[in-house]
């Protein structure tokens, strides 16, 4: 990413997810910031991120945004167009090689964003099989840890939200 891509990145607005913790307290938080880029209707977004903790979202989805009962504002409350993406989540351990990692996904048009030992990957609808089962089967040899966000196979089509 040059400085001007950079620059660009750093002045989108984020919209805010509200986040659901499961019975251990995960996740580590209460919400989720995502970058997003305006579209022609006032109240809907592209998300921009990839998200690393909620659920029911993709890299490019279009969502609806509101303001919350504490008065944050936007909100996400509901996904106007799905994009094609589904968002899996690895993580990984100490000894893993990024850039490896890094190599596999972008050769298969994956996007990731890394927060610690935590990898969000953004997969296209094209490649989704090979690069799930990838994902499942080093999880099952013990190499990470993975979880699904949101998986295409969820969708009943491509624009309907759920």
């Amino acid at each position: 990413m040059d400085e001007h891509e950079r620059e660009k990145w750093h002045q989108l607005p984020e919209v805010y997810v509200r986040l659901h913790k499961d019975e251990l307290g995960y996740p580590p938080k209460d919400w989720e910031q995502l970058k997003a880029e305006p579209t022609d209707r006032e109240d809907v977004y592209k998300l921009n991120s990839i998200p690393f903790y909620s659920r029911g979202l993709a890299y490019q989805d279009e969502v609806r945004v509101t303001t919350s009962a504490e008065g944050f504002y936007p909100v996400v409350e509901a996904v106007t167009r799905r994009s094609g993406y589904s968002t899996m989540r690895l993580w990984l351990k100490e000894e893993d090689d990024r850039n490896a990692i890094i190599n596999y996904f972008t050769e298969h048009g994956c996007l990731l964003e890394f927060n610690g030992q935590l990898a969000a990957i953004a997969i296209p609808r094209d490649v989704f099989d090979t690069v799930s089962d990838y994902i499942c089967n080093e999880k099952d040899r013990g190499r990470w840890d993975a979880e699904d966000g949101y998986l295409v196979i969820d969708e009943e089509s491509p624009n309907t939200a759920r």
